[in-house]
């Protein structure tokens, strides 16, 4: 890296970063010029290969488009893959992950129910939603972290609240996070929106 001209951002040791012509770090002969070193044992480079442009990365499928400077990130794959194994095809789509005002507690499990299956069952289901919200789905992190507290004792409640998180899945299958670059005007530029219940919180003040 240092002989390609790069140098340590500050105190972070592991990364790097390197001005080209005119402080332009992005034109793709650039890269393509850094690439073809990196990837070049005979002159201080690594044995590898170079695929085109990335679209499958640790699970995620990544989708650019450079005209509109945008970049997709997306597990829908995933969903399609883990809901016919629980039979989630022909069900109704909730319009929110779980039910207003869901408290789910201990209470839920039934006393003496064990069930291995039905244990099975709810941790591959809570284990599969891990993975389809990570990074991507934010919008059912809560209803995850709520389920993921009963993969000990689940019940008869959890199960169905773990089923409506995977319907809701189903029908918002299109959703994924995108990334704008710099420089393009949008309203939602990389910034996080959120929503509050106004009413509520105005009654709660007084």
């Amino acid at each position: 890296m240092e002989q390609q001209g790069f140098k340590t951002v500050g105190f972070e040791k592991s990364m790097w970063c390197r001005h080209g012509a005119n402080g332009d770090n992005t034109r793709q002969a650039c890269l393509d010029e850094f690439r073809l070193v990196l990837l070049h044992p005979a002159k201080g480079g690594f044995e590898g290969t170079y695929k085109g442009p990335l679209h499958h990365y640790l699970g995620f499928a990544i989708a650019r488009d450079l005209d509109s400077g945008t970049t997709c990130l997306s597990r829908a794959h995933c969903i399609e893959r883990v809901r016919p194994k629980y039979r989630q095809w022909n069900v109704t789509l909730p319009k929110t992950p779980m039910m207003p005002d869901t408290r789910l507690t201990v209470d839920d499990y039934p006393e003496g129910y064990v069930d291995p299956h039905f244990h099975a069952q709810y941790r591959g289901i809570v284990g599969s939603l891990g993975w389809i919200v990570a990074m991507t789905r934010s919008d059912c992190s809560f209803a995850h972290a709520s389920l993921s507290r009963f993969v000990q004792y689940p019940g008869p409640v959890h199960i169905q609240a773990a089923l409506r998180v995977l319907a809701y899945l189903s029908g918002t299958i299109d959703q994924c996070l995108v990334f704008i670059r710099p420089g393009i005007a949008s309203r939602d530029h990389n910034r996080l929106w959120g929503w509050v219940d106004k009413w509520r919180g105005h009654l709660m003040e007084e």
